[in-house]
């Protein structure tokens, strides 16, 4: 069972060590998972430039997150400048596992090496999804889940475990805040 650590200082890829705000270091892993609540802090990742594969031309937002939106994100799932960076759970007001479910199915695929749009291509659709609904509400999707799941798997071609979402599970999401509010008062 993997030891808690403090909080990560630096990812130091020149030395391949994690350095940790008490200056402890270790290999780096395979895989970080890193889970920041509410606010999407991320102090080792400062910039696009940070963790972009290549030089490009194509213009990034200049912070990874302010801490409530997380940029360039394509399909509220996959880093743009770098593409094996995929992040779960940043839309709100969604049924979680559902949401998890789909965005692990798009990830899978991808790094299964399903083609991904050009960078230019993914930037353009975040760029109109982000100016639509500027700030903190880019990632309020409430029944755009609907839309957001059915996305994905058009995206992915399919999927033999999950399917297109149902008219019987729209219609129960819609009544989710009415219940909510007769069976808890809020």
């Amino acid at each position: 069972m993997p030891e808690p650590r403090p909080h990560i200082k630096e990812i130091d890829v020149k030395n391949d060590t994690v350095v940790f705000e008490d200056n402890t270091t270790i290999a780096i892993p395979d895989i970080i998972i890193y889970a920041t609540g509410y606010l999407t802090l991320v102090p080792f990742i400062h910039s696009a430039d940070d963790l972009a594969l290549q030089p490009t031309s194509v213009d990034y937002s200049p912070a990874f997150t302010d801490g409530v939106v997380v940029n360039d994100i394509y399909k509220f799932t996959v880093f743009i400048p770098n593409p094996t960076l995929g992040i779960l759970g940043l839309p709100f007001r969604v049924v979680p596992f559902p949401m998890y479910q789909y965005q692990s199915l798009l990830l899978a695929r991808i790094f299964a090496g399903l083609p991904l749009p050009s960078q230019r291509q993914m930037k353009q659709e975040w760029d109109a999804i982000s100016s639509a609904k500027p700030g903190s509400r880019v990632f309020d999707m409430g029944l755009g889940q609907v839309e957001f799941q059915n996305d994905i798997l058009d995206f992915v071609g399919g999927s033999e475990l999950l399917g297109q979402v149902s008219e019987t599970w729209i219609e129960r999401r819609k009544q989710a805040p009415k219940l909510r509010r007769q069976e808890l008062g809020y």
